[in-house]
């Protein structure tokens, strides 16, 4: 969905912008989200009509699920939890690995879950748990094929398909305000629904940055990797595209090819329209910097190759315009439309879960506290665990007061990248909670090192900033965000 550039902004990147300067939506979220009369949106709620979507409760099912393409161009609201692996070589026969340690009741038969193919008319599928077998391998879906996978498991679950007509189905349109950044929506068939990808004239568009201001160009791009070429002397570039399987089976390619270069501190995307789609052999240098010809292995069946063409412009293409929505200690920075209706909000399953917005501007992400409450806590620093045989660097000259250095990012305006040191525990392995939080100290005083068992003055490197741990704080004075299910 494009939030990179947004991840960047964090730290002034992006054109060296602070989401401080974000304009303020004075509109809630209602307009990305809403449950149904069985489909029951489940969200986290940072209050002042900031809520982020996690999913769906089928309340008939008694289940939660996701709208996903189910079949190539319809929609269902299938099982939210995935079945990952494979019993089979060939990766046809799906399999379901409870995970272990996360404090879950134990999977019992008739448990509802969702596997996807690479089969157009099957993309995703809703599954009933079967039996439990014993087993010594599994297999996954790679780029490269079916391949055993690196599991610990020495039991997985057959499955037995549901036909879809169990779950409500989800009919696709256009949202947001004619003439400039709109979003494809899934309705379904009870008025459940939810946005889910950019649109700019209809199409879905992909998000390029032109003088470092981001814009949706209609269609898919490629781009260059740098370890492809289309001849045995490894001199002329390709552009490449990995399709999901939605996209190959809608018989989409690339339309253009996206270069991205930074120049004091300005991104900025060169475009060339995508042609001469490439069948032949692919080149790469190997480690010893020879041109070889491509393994089979190596390229996926969804990878598509191009070379580029005439120049593009993006001038024309919609502004992806981003303001924060919420009027209370939370925000979350949302895509709106010419009219500031907010689209699309940040998805509640990035592996990077700072999404929400302080009321500073800065980023910060739901942990639970050792109560239980959720908190929102900003990007942090691990505390640092002493180890045996340290090198540094410390403050101190009898080097047992520990530093820790970040990488500077030399566009960003940011002068306290990491507010706090943080310690976390697992009551679980799926369940990390956050125990303490200690002010994080810029720190520019000497460096400590230890050199053949004793402590000597060390140097600073270029680029690195150095803190020190500070005074603990309250974990209270972090604002909460409470996870709710409709009635």
């Amino acid at each position: 969905m494009g939030w990179a550039c947004l991840h960047a902004l964090v730290l002034g990147g992006c054109g060296g912008k602070s989401l401080a300067e974000v304009p303020l939506a004075q509109r809630d979220t209602s307009a990305i989200f809403g449950g149904g009369t069985r489909l029951k949106a489940h969200y986290l709620d940072g209050g002042g009509g900031a809520r982020e979507l996690v999913d769906f409760y089928d309340t008939e099912l008694k289940t939660s699920c996701q709208f996903v393409e189910s079949v190539s161009g319809q929609y269902h609201c299938l099982p939210a939890t995935r079945a990952w692996g494979y019993f089979d070589e060939a990766c046809t026969e799906p399999a379901y690995v409870a995970p272990r340690d996360c404090g879950q009741d134990p999977p019992v038969p008739g448990q509802l879950v969702r596997s996807l193919s690479p089969e157009c008319d099957a993309l995703a599928s809703g599954y009933s748990l079967a039996e439990e077998r014993e087993v010594s391998v599994l297999y996954s879906r790679t780029r490269e094929g079916c391949k055993p996978s690196i599991t610990s498991t020495t039991t997985a679950w057959s499955l037995e398909k549901e036909p879809l007509t169990r779950f409500v189905q989800g009919t696709l349109s256009v949202v947001g305000a004619n003439g400039g950044l709109q979003a494809n929506r899934i309705t379904g068939d009870d008025g459940a629904f939810s946005n889910f990808r950019l649109v700019a004239e209809g199409e879905p568009c992909s998000q390029v940055t032109v003088r470092g201001v981001p814009r949706c160009m209609r269609g898919l791009s490629a781009g260059f990797t740098g370890t492809n070429f289309d001849s045995t002397s490894c001199d002329g570039r390709v552009a490449s595209r990995l399709l999901t399987d939605e996209e190959r089976c809608a018989g989409q390619r690339a339309g253009y090819v996206a270069e991205r270069r930074r120049e004091n501190c300005i991104e900025n995307d060169s475009l060339f329209a995508a042609v001469d789609d490439v069948s032949g052999a692919i080149y790469e240098l190997d480690q010893s910097r020879q041109c070889v010809a491509s393994s089979s292995a190596r390229v996926s069946e969804n990878e598509s190759f191009y070379h580029s063409g005439a120049e593009l412009s993006a001038e024309g293409a919609p502004k992806v315009d981003i303001a924060r929505v919420g009027t209370g200690a939370l925000g979350l920075p949302c895509q709106v439309d010419r009219e500031g209706v907010p689209l699309l909000a940040p998805d509640a399953h990035n592996p990077i879960p700072q999404n929400w917005l302080t009321e500073s501007g800065r980023k910060c992400g739901p942990i639970a506290d050792p109560g239980g409450t959720r908190r929102c806590v900003p990007f942090a620093l691990a505390v640092p665990t002493p180890i045996e045989g340290e090198l540094g660097p410390f403050s101190d000259a009898n080097c047992t007061q520990r530093v820790v250095s970040v990488l500077q990012d030399k566009c960003s305006t940011e002068t306290l990248p990491y507010p706090y040191f943080t310690e976390t525990a697992s009551a679980t392995s799926c369940t990390p909670t956050i125990t303490h939080a200690y002010r994080a100290i810029p720190y520019a005083g000497p460096l400590f090192e230890m050199r053949d068992a004793v402590c000597v003055l060390g140097s600073s490197w270029p680029g690195e900033l150095y803190f020190v741990m500070g005074s603990e704080v309250d974990l209270a004075s972090f604002p909460t965000l409470s996870d709710v299910t409709e009635q």
